[in-house]
């Protein structure tokens, strides 16, 4: 398998992660409209539709994180602890200005921003630092997606999760349409 190939397989995994947190909302208030008899069956959906997208997450083999409404940091999985050589216990509970440059910590604010005004999955080039909190470091371009992390009850949105591929894993192989989806988030970048 090429690298494109397995860029191509990850940022399917990632996008049907992010439709099912989606899905499972709608699924969950059909249910609910049928009545109390089915209920309790909407009431083990839910708890498991709350749970499925951090358990996906949590074992993909790129950097994944979910950061709740206040854009605080919840979650991040192991390959994100290697990629960015930040510990869990260093990042749960802080915002990404309490960790990264002002300039990254921005960045990423502003992708966090368009997913939750825009309430669906969105594609993004970010440049991150080689090491966190280092001004001077230089960056790499991360292909990142991000979707919303819905209340399976509610369909409120409850955070921000994402996973990024390191652009530079995709120079290689022919991959167009992920080249197309790369180069029109940085042209939509530039026009931001």
């Amino acid at each position: 398998m090429t690298t494109w190939e397995s860029a191509a397989i990850i940022i399917a995994m990632a996008s049907l992660v992010a439709a099912v947190a989606s899905g499972t909302v709608k699924i969950i208030h059909a249910i609910r409209a049928e009545g109390a008899a089915t209920r309790a069956t909407a009431e083990r959906a839910v708890a498991l539709a709350n749970g499925f997208p951090l358990l996906v997450l949590q074992h993909m083999p790129l950097p994944a994180w979910y950061k709740d409404a206040d854009g605080k940091m919840r979650f991040i999985n192991s390959a994100y602890t290697l990629a960015f050589q930040i510990r869990p216990e260093e990042y749960i509970g802080r915002k990404d200005r309490d960790i990264w440059p002002p300039d990254t910590a921005t960045q990423f604010a502003r992708s966090d921003d368009k997913v939750k005004h825009h309430g669906v999955e969105m594609h993004f080039v970010e440049e991150v630092p080689d090491r966190a909190m280092m001004d001077d470091a230089p960056k790499n371009a991360w292909y990142v997606i991000k979707f919303p992390y819905r209340n399976s009850m509610t369909g409120e949105i409850q955070g921000i999760a994402g996973v990024a591929i390191p652009v530079s894993m995709m120079q290689s192989g022919d991959a167009s349409w992920i080249k197309a989806k790369i180069r029109e988030c940085l042209e939509d970048t530039d026009h931001h």
